[in-house]
């Protein structure tokens, strides 16, 4: 935390998965704590769905690849998920 205290937490997991949108499901129906993407998380704690369990708290950074045919990256949709990424990627540094 922002005093330097180190918290340790010892559990089991009931369930460990590897989506996003799975982690969501089970947290909607009201069971256990999940370390999500801001992407996934941050939209349910600002409409008061979910509570930031450890406020100020941010994970290790992950790096993302997209990889794509090379002529799709002319089709629309394409090209706004990749400008999504990268101004996702600057906004972070």
């Amino acid at each position: 935390d922002a005093g330097g205290r180190t918290l340790r937490l010892h559990a089991t997991p009931m369930a460990v998965v590897g989506d996003p949108t799975v982690a969501l499901g089970i947290l909607r129906a009201g069971h256990g704590a999940a370390f999500l993407p801001s992407l996934y998380g941050e939209p349910r704690v600002e409409a008061g769905d979910f509570a930031r369990a450890l406020p100020g708290f941010e994970g290790p950074r992950v790096e993302i690849f997209a990889a794509f045919p090379p002529r799709r990256a002319s089709v629309p949709a394409v090209r706004v998920f990749i400008d999504l990424l990268s101004e996702g990627a600057r906004a972070k540094g």
